[in-house]
């Protein structure tokens, strides 16, 4: 850290040690014309420095401090070598500790006359660098354009929280920094501006603890790299909160879920993660990976955009659920819909789907036209199980093949179809007259076949065997016919029509067939193969109407 001598102007080189760097005052202000660097301050004289327009605001700076008896200042313009990286990282990356380490700050308000212009107009309040200088100082001193003292963060209080929507307790206490919740602290720069666009999270830095290389040049990665640095440190889901546009640069309906600006905060006001502080979740090299969480998870029917999964990030101030809402692309892979807002519901409108379970799922961080490809081909002739007036889907396995959107049973991974044989299950109950039926259907897909055979029992028959099935292939699906059989063995052969007695001692027939159907969906026209389920009751056959 680098001091200047409020006395003799010269520039002193201290270790990072406490102990060894004297009690200084530091200045915060706007960047000008003319400003006087580290290499002018080594080269110039005193007479050339004193025409500088920049001095002007050093020698104020070194005047005040030496009043307030401090014999040394620090002045960002003067006192980082930038043509050292190494310095000028060290720098950036210890800002924020060094303003809140300073025995006073000095906030020169180059563009405040007080009379004639409002303080909430000043420059100061825009820049994106001088949010870590208002929250990281105890003692802060505000200096209008004349160099007369105006006030302090105290006195100014709550004006500087109607300002910056900052609460009144967090500037008064730069520990509370770290109690609000990611997207509260991004919110705050959403409407600050920087210079270079990697200053947007290089300025940030100090906030959120974080540490990271600065590479000038990156543009927007930079801020990528910070929230991917916060996600490896920190479980607060609220990372993800932000609103989206109506579609990504390339024009996909997906959207990022690692946001490109704090601009992209600012309608966030105050989520508290809450219960969901500690999920596991890891960045992978295919997105975020969260693992072994019933998931802060629902299936949502509220949004007119049809049924999308509601992923819930944390609670607003009024204890509402806060979410983001996603759209399944793949087995156990979703992606962020893009053009919806975050999302508030209350619990009573949005029902955890039965067919969630806790597993390991994967949210995208940014799709690309293969995340289309990828949508497309694990719908392709895939089997959809439109909804019935006789029977409701209970159960499927493994269940992170199923997507209620679609209502879709998703093509498991290509290396399952290499197995000679590969089962998906399905549980059905009956409705209404149907209601004691409890029906169970084997998907049976025989190497090199694109089209399933369709195998059906009575569960009621079969019921712990049926639960063993259906919780020893949760998470993958039955490879091999030998595997079904050491569980149901005495069970089958099976086949695709089956009667049921019913409790009014009528019976019930119930065949399983196969009809062609198609869908448009985000990656195109899709076919589907759909399950239908034939009932005929008392010589009568009806069919549910898809």
């Amino acid at each position: 850290m680098r001091l200047i001598h409020t006395t003799t102007w010269q520039i002193h080189d201290f270790s990072r040690s406490s102990s060894s760097i004297p009690p200084y005052a530091i200045l915060s202000h706007t960047w000008g014309d003319d400003e006087v660097n580290f290499s002018d301050m080594s080269s110039e004289s005193y007479a050339a420095l004193s025409r500088r327009k920049g001095f002007v605001k050093i020698r104020r700076t070194c005047d005040l401090a030496r009043r307030d008896n401090l014999d040394y200042a620090w002045i960002d313009t003067c006192c980082i070598d930038k043509s050292s990286s190494a310095e000028l990282t060290e720098a950036i990356n210890s800002m924020f500790e060094w303003y809140a380490n300073s025995a006073i700050c000095y906030v020169f308000l180059s563009d405040y006359v007080p009379g004639k212009v409002e303080l909430k107009t000043c420059r100061w309040w825009t820049r994106g660098w001088t949010l870590q200088e208002l929250l990281a100082p105890e003692n802060l001193v505000f200096y209008d354009a004349m160099g007369d003292s105006v006030g302090t963060k105290a006195s100014f209080g709550q004006q500087i929280s109607e300002i910056t929507k900052i609460d009144n307790s967090i500037l008064s206490d730069r520990t509370r920094v770290f109690e609000c919740s990611i997207s509260h602290r991004m919110s705050w720069a959403a409407s600050r501006q920087t210079t270079l666009i990697e200053d947007e999270a290089y300025s940030l830095l100090g906030i959120f603890g974080i540490h990271i290389p600065l590479i000038y040049g990156e543009g927007r990665m930079a801020f990528r790299r910070l929230q991917e640095e916060i996600i490896k440190r920190d479980t607060d889901l609220t990372i993800f909160c932000f609103d989206t546009p109506n579609s990504d640069i390339a024009g996909l309906p997906f959207a990022n879920l690692i946001a490109e600006s704090p601009s992209a905060f600012r309608r966030v006001v105050n989520v508290d993660p809450g219960s969901l502080a500690f999920p596991e979740f890891m960045l992978t090299n295919k997105g975020i990976s969260f693992f072994d969480t019933a998931g802060p998870m629902y299936y949502s029917e509220i949004s007119i955009d049809a049924n999308l999964y509601s992923f819930e990030l944390g609670v607003d101030q009024d204890f509402k659920p806060v979410a983001i809402l996603l759209r399944k692309i793949a087995p156990g892979i979703f992606c962020r819909k893009a053009g919806t807002p975050i999302h508030s519901f209350r619990t009573t409108m949005v029902l955890r789907s039965s067919l969630w379970r806790p597993h390991q799922f994967c949210i995208l961080t940014h799709p690309t036209q293969f995340s289309m490809a990828h949508m497309k081909r694990s719908r392709d002739s895939a089997l959809r199980v439109p909804r019935t007036k006789h029977f409701r889907l209970a159960d499927v396995a493994p269940y992170y093949l199923w997507d209620a959107t679609d209502r879709v049973i998703l093509k498991p991974p290509y290396h399952y179809f290499h197995s000679p044989v590969t089962h998906l299950l399905m549980r059905f109950e009956g409705l209404d007259s149907l209601q004691s039926i409890n029906l169970v259907v084997l998907a049976v897909y025989v190497r090199g076949t694109l089209l399933p055979q369709l195998e059906m029992y009575d569960g009621d028959q079969y019921p712990k065997e049926t639960t063993e099935l259906f919780e020893k292939y949760a998470v993958q699906p039955i490879a091999s016919p030998s595997s079904l059989k050491r569980i149901l063995p005495e069970m089958g052969p099976f086949g695709d029509c089956i009667e049921f007695t019913l409790s009014d001692n009528s019976r019930a027939k119930v065949q399983a067939l196969l009809q062609d159907g198609e869908a448009v969906i985000e990656a195109g026209l899709v076919a589907y193969k759909d399950l239908v389920l034939q009932v005929s009751i008392d010589r009568s056959v009806e069919e549910y109407d898809k």
